[in-house]
């Protein structure tokens, strides 16, 4: 299960539905016209939201271009989640194997709550700990750096990862972008 942080609009997300075909993705934001347009977007590119998804005794082979095909869409949801008033208990029950966010760095007061927010999920399995990758633009380098010093003081240790070699992705033209993998 994929967790997306500050979902917006759904580009991130979509794009690794379409590429990478997890088996659940979640989308998440806060604000309800957010949600609602972030909805509208997952349908307009071919998806079903989880509530609306049929069984598959229902389908009974629906959707499928071929008989056999095992092509399967991923379960997709998408999630209210507060950071400043996120529980251990919602997270826990979100069952994130992966969580990622992307562009989400920017504010001071929202990276507080982001940093609080995954502070939570290092407490919330002993046995495994979700892999966390934080995608961010450095905008303003005060931002950037309060967001580093709050990973830090809360304990999370955090390495940037290595750039892609290849020259055909957005970020080698934009090196004020940076992939942080976190440990929480």
């Amino acid at each position: 299960t994929v967790l997306e942080l500050g979902s917006g609009v759904g580009f991130t997300g979509l794009a690794i539905c379409k590429t990478c075909n997890p088996k659940t993705y979640i989308f998440s934001d806060y604000h309800h016209c957010v949600l609602k347009q972030l909805r509208e977007n997952i349908h307009l590119n071919g998806f079903t939201l989880e509530p609306e998804t049929v069984s598959a005794a229902q389908a009974d082979g629906q959707g499928q271009e071929a008989e056999g095909q095992k092509y399967q869409q991923p379960q997709l949801i998408v999630a209210e989640l507060d950071w400043g008033s996120a529980t251990e208990k919602q997270l826990l029950g979100l069952q994130a194997d992966v969580v990622l966010a992307a562009d989400v760095v920017y504010d001071p007061e929202v990276t507080l709550s982001l940093i609080g927010m995954l502070q939570k999920f290092s407490t919330l399995r002993a046995d495994r700990k979700p892999e966390v990758y934080i995608a961010l633009t450095v905008r303003n380098p005060d931002t950037h750096q309060l967001f580093q010093a709050g990973l830090d003081k809360a304990g999370i240790r955090w390495q940037i990862l290595p750039a892609h070699s290849n020259r055909i992705l957005l970020h080698d033209a934009q090196p004020n972008l940076i992939i942080l993998q976190l440990f929480v």
